[in-house]
């Protein structure tokens, strides 16, 4: 039931009736409020769209987490960034990516931001480039970072 309490928490939270959430998942209302009583699940697409849709985790709805956002870019230190193994390079990867979807904020303004909070030095600079050329599929200036 920690997921069908927490889907009507999250919902109610962000002032969201059951028949627009069920509108933007193009499913029933009454699909959606069975989802909500616990007498059916989502499947996993839907799943992810309503922890998009109520900017939460799926492991927050899920009772898997206790924690309703994301905190993986708080946990990784990128001071180190130049001695992170490739499967570190994967999760701030995805931590960046998480972050920057949930925000909406300017990858070059984010990227600024983690250069001056942690001092990065030219590898780490080139490393952290690699990783939002990656996420945006486009090649990012270097010129701008100063």
């Amino acid at each position: 039931m920690i997921f069908a309490e927490r889907l009507k928490e999250k919902r109610l939270e962000k002032g969201i009736t059951q028949q627009e959430i069920a509108d933007k998942l193009h499913v029933n209302r009454v699909t959606y409020t069975n989802w909500e009583k616990g007498n059916r699940e989502p499947n996993f697409k839907n799943l992810i769209e309503l922890a998009n849709l109520l900017e939460t985790t799926t492991d927050y709805l899920l009772g898997r987490s206790k924690t309703p956002h994301s905190e993986a870019i708080k946990s990784i230190d990128l001071t180190f960034i130049n001695n992170f193994s490739t499967h570190e390079l994967q999760r701030l990867e995805l931590a960046i990516s998480i972050k920057l979807q949930r925000t909406k904020q300017s990858p070059n303004e984010f990227k600024q931001e983690l250069i001056e909070k942690y001092h990065l030095d030219n590898t780490g600079i080139n490393k952290l480039n690699i990783i939002f050329q990656n996420i945006s599929g486009n090649t990012l200036e270097t010129t701008d970072i100063k």
